[in-house]
């Protein structure tokens, strides 16, 4: 049941005007929230136990850490897109420009994969063999 007020938004409005906010912004909201839900907030006997543990754990040594191995890459890019990425990290989009560099990599990539290349190139075979849409 959803109650609405004729001055409130509804929950769907909320998240589509908090996806309109730059990423600083949405995560001063984050932190707001948590902190206004915190109190509300129980631990349940189980995750306290699982907190024990873990503290434990890493008291006596058992733990691993997983450490990115970082390469330098030198790169020259057109102007115009060097201004365009320092005006993301301006408006607080990326910490640094090295940073969206690698985020807009790393989404290239992802959407790139050789086995998506192949699957594609499948397809537009299939078509042209057989002509289905």
């Amino acid at each position: 049941m959803c109650i609405i007020f004729s001055d409130m938004k509804t929950l769907e409005q909320i998240e589509a005007e908090v996806r309109k906010l730059p990423p600083p912004a949405q995560e001063r909201l984050r932190d707001r929230l948590e902190k206004l839900l915190e109190g509300r907030l129980e631990l349940k006997e189980d995750f306290k136990a699982e907190i024990e543990a873990g503290k434990k754990d890493v008291a006596e040594g058992r733990y691993r850490v997983r450490k990115a191995v970082m390469k330098t890459a030198t790169i020259k890019f057109p102007g115009q897109l060097v201004e365009q990425l320092q005006k993301l990290v301006e408006a607080g989009w990326f910490k640094t420009p090295e940073a969206g560099v690698v985020e807009a990599l790393r989404r290239y990539l992802s959407g790139h994969s050789i086995e998506l290349q192949e699957k594609q190139i499948l397809a537009d075979v299939e078509w042209g063999l057989h002509g289905r849409d």
